[in-house]
């Protein structure tokens, strides 16, 4: 193969061109420093553009900061968002969703120019004992316990498995004083998604019965209860003692009523006190195999207090 030296001159001395425009200088480039030269080459602005990819939960608002400049891009779903990061320095990079946030950093030096990720999606401290999946299931009565929410609220990210069987509990706790059943849960019935309450017979939140994926909220301070952001308003107040997640908590009383656990796929849950919030719970994976929730508050991991473990779903 003959090789063209008269091009490879030219070409050389293209690149040669290019550095010393870049560079600011008018001097002799040996061929043997361009690698150097270049990557000592100043870049900002729209000359420089280095592809972020964050990790966050879909739907998160991910924004990355650095100095007067702000970029911002909605997390899709399968939970990626790419920003293009126009300036060297520390970027400081947010993800929030709802109560949910994660906040991490990138680095461009004034010379890099290759695809940057950053993981939102758990707190360094898990350190790689956990993995995240989509959600958790229970299909034949796991369940955990809920802590006391006196003047707060639960958020629930639920999908029932089946149409109602009988009364089922999304939540709560449930005892019998004053001749009457006292409740303070959620539960899915061939009336739908109803709120039980302390005195009173209930309320209907939601009249579909259909399975679905469902975002369920019960805000004590506003007496507000929601399924997908549609609420409805309540007068009785839910009791708050602790209680179960995925199926009730029965008192001290023998005449106690009894809710059916539910069988369904958790995709996330939060409870907050009158304080803020008390428990923020993702499903996870132990390194071990077993599935459960992850608890970012207080860092623990909470397994299924029935026989049967929960099953995981994909990793995300």
């Amino acid at each position: 193969m003959t090789i063209d030296i008269t091009l490879q001159k030219a070409k050389l001395k293209s690149i040669a061109d290019a550095i010393r425009q870049r560079g600011g200088t008018d001097g002799p480039i040996p061929a043997d420093d361009f690698p150097d030269r270049i990557r000592a080459i100043k870049t900002s602005g729209p000359d420089l553009s280095v592809p972020l990819t964050v990790t966050a939960k879909p739907g998160a608002t991910v924004t990355a900061v650095n100095g007067d400049e702000t970029l911002s891009a909605a997390a899709g779903e399968d939970g990626l968002a790419v920003l293009q990061l126009t300036k060297p320095g520390t970027w400081t990079v947010t993800a929030t969703l709802d109560d949910w946030s994660k906040e991490g950093a990138a680095e461009v030096p004034d010379w890099y120019s290759k695809k940057i990720d950053v993981d939102a999606r758990l707190p360094d401290y898990l350190d790689g004992q956990y993995t995240e999946v989509a959600y958790v299931e229970s299909g034949s009565g796991q369940y955990i316990n809920l802590p006391a929410w006196s003047g707060g609220k639960i958020i629930l990210d639920v999908e029932p498995l089946q149409a109602p069987s009988g009364s089922q509990a999304f939540f709560g706790y449930g005892d019998y004083y004053s001749a009457k059943n006292q409740y303070g849960a959620m539960n899915w019935s061939s009336n739908g998604v109803r709120l039980l309450c302390k005195s009173a017979a209930g309320y209907t939140v939601d009249a579909g019965t259909t399975p679905r994926r469902m975002k369920l909220t019960v805000d004590i301070p506003n007496k507000i209860a929601s399924v997908d952001g549609n609420s409805i308003s309540f007068v009785n107040t839910p009791l708050t003692q602790a209680g179960y997640l995925l199926w009730l908590k029965k008192g001290s009383s023998a005449n106690a009523p009894n809710l059916s656990p539910l069988p369904a796929r958790v995709y996330g849950c939060q409870v907050y006190d009158a304080a803020g919030l008390i428990r923020d719970f993702v499903p996870c994976v132990d390194n071990s195999g077993v599935a459960g929730l992850y608890e970012l508050v207080n860092d623990a991991f909470y397994k299924s207090l029935a026989s049967a473990a929960f099953i995981a779903g994909p990793e995300i």
